[in-house]
């Protein structure tokens, strides 16, 4: 996985690596992920933050209508 981050990076992609071992629950996976869009040089450097939210949001609206934890049920609104 690093290998492959490298690569992109190398041609000019903006890639993100995650550490996911630890990570227990959908919230945090979320959180984690958002976390390292904000935190991205190259993503402030091409495009604005918010544009990059934007893509990350629609593709939980294309990929995942409903987060279940045993604590936490959430079910993302079609307008996300």
């Amino acid at each position: 996985m690093r290998r492959l981050e490298k690569e992109l990076l190398n041609r000019g992609e903006i890639s993100i690596f995650l550490e996911v071992e630890d990570v227990s629950s959908p919230q945090r996976f979320l959180s984690e992920i958002i976390m390292a869009l904000v935190d991205n040089e190259k993503i402030r450097q091409k495009t604005n933050i918010f544009s990059a939210l934007k893509g990350g949001f629609q593709w939980l609206k294309e990929n995942i209508d409903e987060l279940e934890t045993p604590v936490l049920k959430a079910k993302l609104r079609s307008s996300i």
